[in-house]
């Protein structure tokens, strides 16, 4: 009772569940970090030290740089953190969604699965090997027949569109690709984590206000196409005249645990390298570490309220860029 009582009341708790993976995606560090990368899931007694806190929370969303159904211990988390009462929903790659596991995440109740892809075509091979766009696409319909054999309205099926500059063009064929599949939402994001210098050409940043205009109008007539189809299409697009004075990821209201079970503000900040990994590219990719404390030492609650976390949230709400948040781009997107 004293733990759920010190918690605090967040919007959000992002648990990374794992970071192993079994994909080897271009554009993510656990792919151009490989040799420092540490892979490892959270024991299910760091999660459960967790629950106090999820009583207190709107969502708990169970996904970080890994692939959250490698965890043996998945279905047993979900039901954990819906006992406490809140919304919880995770992100997978799919590959290992097969109809035994998607009839399993039905009958967890857990309430959102996002399905990961970075294309509308087979050019999404490349970009994601191990994780083909035809077992996206199997995946969900999968999981779309499990609820229905269940009679269940739960989980909410969405999509995980990672938008990469040279896939640019497949916006104006979302409705075309989306239309028939079993999402209800699609939820778009850019390349906030540049892993490596070769990758800077594929981050979406307008340079100019024309240049985010023309890619915004694109994005909006793909979402008024979805809405046609009863979908509903999500992005952020940074403007170039953009203040810098929030944080997309929320973090006076959220926080972030990882699978070695330390706290930090976002899955930005808390990459699972070995220590003294040099960066490997630009922005935000020198892998920054803030983490506030750990879950194995502390309760969640001391952690929140430890006087360096309450200066980081602290400057965000006085208009400044904490030192560890440098130049992510999530700080114009607020």
């Amino acid at each position: 009772m004293l733990d759920r009582l010190t918690s605090p009341r967040l919007d959000w708790i992002q648990v990374e569940v794992s970071s192993h993976c079994n994909a080897l995606c271009a554009y993510c560090p656990r792919t151009v970090h490989h040799r420092a990368w540490i892979s490892r899931h959270l024991p299910l007694s760091d999660f459960e030290r967790l629950a106090p806190a999820f009583a207190r929370t709107r969502m708990v969303h169970l996904q970080g740089w890994g692939e959250p159904l490698l965890h043996p211990e998945l279905l047993t988390m979900i039901r954990l953190a819906k006992d406490a009462g809140c919304v919880v929903g995770t992100t997978t790659n799919g590959t290992r969604l097969d109809p035994h596991l998607a009839g399993e995440l039905v009958a967890s109740g857990i309430d959102v699965v996002a399905i990961s892809l970075a294309g509308v075509d087979a050019r999404n091979d490349a970009i994601r090997r191990g994780a083909p766009l035809d077992g996206v696409v199997d995946a969900l319909r999968r999981l779309d027949a499990a609820k229905a054999a269940a009679a269940s309205s739960t989980p909410a099926i969405h999509a995980a569109h990672l938008l990469l500059r040279s896939r640019v063009a497949d916006v104006d064929e979302f409705a075309r690709f989306y239309a028939p599949l079993p999402v209800s939402e699609i939820v778009v994001s850019t390349l906030d984590c540049v892993p490596s210098s070769a990758l800077a050409d594929e981050v979406i940043a307008p340079a100019s206000a024309d240049e985010h205009e023309s890619l915004a109008a694109r994005l909006e007539a793909a979402k008024a196409a979805l809405s046609d189809h009863g979908k509903t299409l999500h992005y952020r697009l940074v403007h170039p005249q953009a203040p810098r004075a929030g944080c997309a990821e929320n973090a006076g209201r959220s926080l972030y645990v990882s699978a070695a079970g330390g706290v930090a503000p976002c899955v930005f900040t808390s990459l699972p390298l070995r220590p003294g990994t040099p960066a490997a590219g630009i922005g935000i990719t020198a892998p920054r570490q803030c983490s506030f404390g750990n879950v194995h030492a502390a309760r969640l609650g001391t952690i929140w309220r430890s006087a360096d976390y309450r200066a980081f949230r602290a400057a965000f709400a006085q208009g400044r860029i904490p030192a560890a948040c440098g130049d992510c781009p999530k700080a114009a997107l607020a």
